[in-house]
């Protein structure tokens, strides 16, 4: 298979030192009846049989029965035991009932659900996923498709049993794998997740960390909360695992709220949870709305720089000024105008957005929109839900622009210029009653070394060491906002804003946190800014895999 193919099927064969390890802990009785919902290569397949045979077991073909959609896996796996030949069922797992699985509940579930998201599914995929669900609420709709697995192979697991599960590392920041940590909880009576740092799946193109769940004593629900460990290497999660095959394998600590800095110290919890309950903070969510930018359905098509806009010979009043990438923003924190790039290429921004009047009748316009065919204009499920395809919902121009996504901390800018964004941005709205000298303190509290900790507590962690804010997740973003801290931050504005103007935003964060302390004893006592910038470094060490050295530019 190529490294398309296996993207598009969400395959990624496990390594079979972590798959017997995996399989080891689920399996541990001889007459064990194993399910592996998507069984791939085989390789989870071949480490059950294996593992049924060091056991005493002499039916170990009957004991297995192996899932997958694709016949290649479906020939892969029988080439790789034949010696004990599973029950193979070719079909989506989800849309399966006990019937198709031979009739008989099972001992232990074993598996490496394919890891496809919510947009790359197809319609047919998205449907059968959300049918296999024992009831709608149990995850919600933009749940990737591994998610569902374990829910569906629930259903087919005797009381008492285990499920041992390799997903990835979404199911520790993203809402729906919340979720399922929270089900898991109320079925099973022991959860364990292990987080795997090295990267399993690289060989097969995938950057994704992994968590591994091991979920014990099926239909009663958990004493303790979901227990949590963490290794570097596989070779150490493997040797970890083989302890836990003991019946009596010790307890481990508790998750407690937020997975990242449980996961790092017991500084960083501590730190967490003083974000939550000192009273010098208050959530971003309490001072503004939240919003993705306008979303177009095709940025390359709808959006356009000036350039292009004259090459296609399009009037300017089919267009709305837009920011469509926050690199465009530069290091300031003020939107003032429309920026314009000082490239050797000179390559123009594209900060024009196609927003005509569904009546124009334009002949220029109606020759550019005739570029798109019927058919495209169909399967484009963006452009079907609105009334005029060629006419985005723009809503309301944001009293700012928020950066959800990258490797550094994420930003605010203010947009003094009244553009609209792009999806690429999120749209911050401020409160009623928010003064523009109010907002301009927040700008500058945001950019403090205790909001962009709470940041990486708050977002979601991609294995290419990216930070990710969905809406939700800034909304609850701890922003340093007491009447003395923004008093003192907005006396500060011109200077700094000036400064991060010219020297990067960076240069300013040592004196926005000065600034808060000196107005903060209460926060000087219980976080102390040492403190922060310490685990902040540890934290971001552990998302990127790169140690950064944290410079304190506040006499600069």
């Amino acid at each position: 298979m190529t490294r398309t193919e296996r993207r598009s099927l969400g395959r990624f064969d496990t390594p079979r030192p972590l798959a017997q390890a995996v399989t080891d802990w689920a399996v541990r009785s001889k007459s064990d009846r194993v399910l592996e919902p998507s069984s791939g290569g085989g390789i989870i397949v071949q480490s059950i049989a294996s593992r049924l045979k060091e056991l005493g077991g002499d039916e170990v073909g009957t004991q297995i029965v192996a899932c997958d959609i694709d016949p290649r896996a479906m020939a892969e796996t029988s080439r790789c035991v034949t010696a004990a030949l599973p029950n193979l069922v070719l079909g989506n797992f989800l849309a399966l009932d006990l019937e198709h699985l031979g009739g008989r509940m099972f001992d232990s579930v074993v598996g490496n659900p394919p890891y496809v998201r919510l947009h790359t599914m197809d319609t047919a995929s998205r449907e059968a996923a959300r049918r296999s669900l024992p009831e709608s609420h149990l995850l919600n709709a933009k749940a990737s498709l591994w998610a569902y697995f374990p829910l569906h192979a629930f259903k087919f697991l005797k009381t008492g049993g285990r499920m041992s599960w390799i997903l990835p590392e979404t199911l520790l920041h993203s809402d729906y794998g919340k979720q399922m940590l929270r089900w898991s909880a109320q079925n099973f009576s022991r959860c364990i997740a292990v987080s795997l740092r090295e990267r399993c799946f690289k060989v097969d193109g995938a950057k994704e960390r992994v968590v591994i769940l091991l979920l014990e004593g099926a239909g009663t629900p958990a004493v303790r909360e979901t227990e949590m460990v963490e290794y570097e290497s596989a070779v150490e999660c493997i040797a970890a695992l083989n302890r836990m095959t003991q019946n009596d394998s010790p307890s481990l600590p508790q998750l407690n709220g937020h997975a990242v800095p449980h996961l790092v110290s017991s500084e960083a919890a501590a730190a967490a949870a003083a974000l939550e309950e000192t009273g010098d903070f208050i959530r971003l969510g309490d001072l503004a709305t939240i919003r993705i930018g306008v979303v177009t359905g095709d940025n390359r098509f709808f959006v356009m720089s000036d350039q292009q806009r004259k090459a296609a010979k399009l009037s300017t009043r089919h267009f709305k000024p837009v920011v469509s990438r926050f690199a465009d923003l530069g290091d300031g924190l003020e939107h003032d105008r429309v920026v314009v790039k000082d490239e050797p290429s000179n390559q123009e921004i594209r900060n024009l957005l196609l927003s005509p009047k569904p009546e124009s009748i334009d002949k220029n316009l109606l020759s550019f929109m005739a570029g798109y065919s019927e058919e495209e204009i169909k399967n484009n499920k963006t452009m079907q839900k609105r009334p005029y395809w060629q006419c985005p919902t723009l809503g309301q121009v944001p009293h700012a622009f928020l950066r959800y996504m990258g490797k550094s901390a994420p930003r605010l800018v203010l947009n003094t210029a009244q553009t609209y964004c792009t999806n690429t941005i999120h749209g911050v709205f401020f409160n009623d009653g928010i003064t523009e000298t109010t907002q301009r303190a927040i700008c500058l509290a945001l950019h403090s070394s205790y909001c962009r900790l709470s940041a990486e507590f708050e977002g979601r962690q991609y294995g290419s060491g990216v930070l990710k804010l969905e809406p939700s997740e800034a909304a609850r973003l701890s922003v340093p906002a007491s009447a003395s801290v923004l008093s003192a931050l907005a006396r500060k504005w011109n200077q700094l804003s000036k400064r991060a103007k010219r020297d990067g935003w960076e240069s300013i964060v040592g004196e926005i946190d000065e600034t808060i302390l000196s107005n903060s004893s209460r926060l000087a006592k219980k976080l102390p800014l040492l403190r922060v910038r310490a685990i902040l470094q540890r934290v971001r060490q552990r998302r990127t895999g790169i140690i950064l050295r944290m410079v304190d530019k506040t006499h600069q």
